[in-house]
């Protein structure tokens, strides 16, 4: 059910943070201490979890488990492949009445349309700014606070934002999922990614 309301009963002691589980409080609490019990048997590479680790081993081993139903592509992990598979399904079926722009997902059109209403009802405690949802001014107050809580298995850097630490380990990995539709090159990085289509398009 906390999935549903949201609840975070289990607060670490050490940077505050919250969670819905104990077992996700006692994964937390492993970047803290820099516990690494998961060891590859290849290359020495050390991991917080063993579901890491066993990501790490699809780079020895060239395993590709996760594959498109659309063009046959294979992939080491479940989150590069519904990255690949959202630039397939390229489809913006909700519509902004006042400026016609079209989006995936409805909370992406109800998000956009805070930004037309310019409604920002969080606050920060720290400084005068204010945001418009809630993840917004959590990832603001790290700036404050210097929280880095996101953490890579492998070389133990810390980033302040999940997305983030997503794109840093695919370079760990070797991972490209973000590609250009306009020149085709594929990217680590969505922001890299990004630049290309803007270059094209502007070509």
């Amino acid at each position: 059910m906390r999935k549903h309301t949201g609840e975070k009963p289990y607060c670490c002691s050490k940077c505050s943070s919250r969670f819905s589980t104990k077992g996700n409080l006692k994964r937390h609490l492993k970047t803290h201490s820099g516990e690494k019990p998961w060891q590859c048997n290849r290359c020495g590479g050390r991991f917080t979890e063993k579901k890491s680790l066993n990501v790490h081993m699809r780079r020895h081993t060239g395993e590709k488990p996760y594959q498109c139903k659309m063009c046959g592509k294979k992939f080491a992990q479940t989150g590069v492949l519904q990255t690949h598979m959202a630039m397939h399904l390229d489809q913006k079926v909700h519509l902004c009445e006042r400026c016609g722009k079209a989006f995936r997902q409805k909370s992406q059109l109800r998000l956009h349309k805070l930004r037309h209403d310019n409604i920002r009802k969080y606050n920060c405690v720290n400084c005068p700014a204010n945001f418009l949802t809630k993840g917004d001014l959590e990832r603001h107050v790290r700036t404050h606070t210097g929280e880095r809580p996101f953490v890579c298995d492998v070389c133990s850097r810390t980033f302040t934002r999940q997305q983030s630490l997503n794109e840093h380990m695919n370079r760990h990995y070797g991972l490209r999922p973000y590609e250009c539709k306009y020149c085709g090159k594929t990217f680590a990085e969505m922001s890299a990614c990004y630049k290309a289509f803007k270059k094209e398009e502007d070509v």
